[in-house]
């Protein structure tokens, strides 16, 4: 990493996420970067999320859409339980 210069990476583990390039061995699994989302989203601040990339080119065995799914559906089940402002 460059001095100054933001990580180019994602959190996941390649295991997971074979489709993607940018990865980090040894990250969380979906499901443990969902649980961390979840406590976040139990915030009121917290008021945004987003995938900033799919390959679906590369996602033969659908293995990272599986874990979009994931992640996407911790922080859906937290907002549900959210009292509506």
């Amino acid at each position: 990493m460059e001095p100054g210069k933001p990580p180019r990476w994602d959190a996941l583990d390649p295991a997971e996420v074979p489709g993607h390039g940018l990865t980090v061995k040894g990250g969380p699994t979906s499901r443990e970067l969902g649980s961390a989302l979840e406590l976040m989203f139990k915030h009121q601040k917290a008021a945004a999320f987003g995938i900033a990339s799919y390959p679906a080119g590369r996602d033969s065995d659908w293995r990272t859409l599986g874990a979009v799914h994931n992640l996407i559906r911790a922080v859906m089940a937290c907002l549900k339980t959210r009292p509506i402002a």
